[in-house]
């Protein structure tokens, strides 16, 4: 099914390579690594069964709700912000509230 995906929308064979090596235990692992173009992949994708698609589609909204919240705390992040300069800033505005609550 995957080679016939890849003919019916490709005139090339894609470039396909095979990596082996070994973990901390000595056990080979052996990983494939296709080549393929985006129309190759819609064309699988649509031959996979509607159970299959919503699945997939969950994983790809997952994934960029990460990617976004990624980049969303990476702007927050900062070394300029001790926890001293946070601890100041709290008394400050602790000392405004009681002042407020005390007129």
């Amino acid at each position: 099914m995957l080679s016939q995906a890849i003919k019916q929308h490709s005139t090339s064979v894609p470039k396909c390579n095979i990596f082996r090596k070994f973990d901390k235990r000595q056990k080979m692992i052996t990983a494939l690594q296709v080549d393929i173009t985006f129309d190759q992949v819609l064309a699988l994708v649509k031959q996979l069964p509607i159970k299959e698609k919503i699945k997939l589609t969950k994983e790809l909204e997952r994934e960029g709700i990460e990617t976004k919240l990624s980049g969303l705390l990476k702007t927050f992040r900062t070394k300029e912000l001790s926890l001293e300069t946070i601890n100041e800033e709290v008394e400050i505005v602790r000392q405004q509230i009681y002042e407020s609550k005390k007129h």
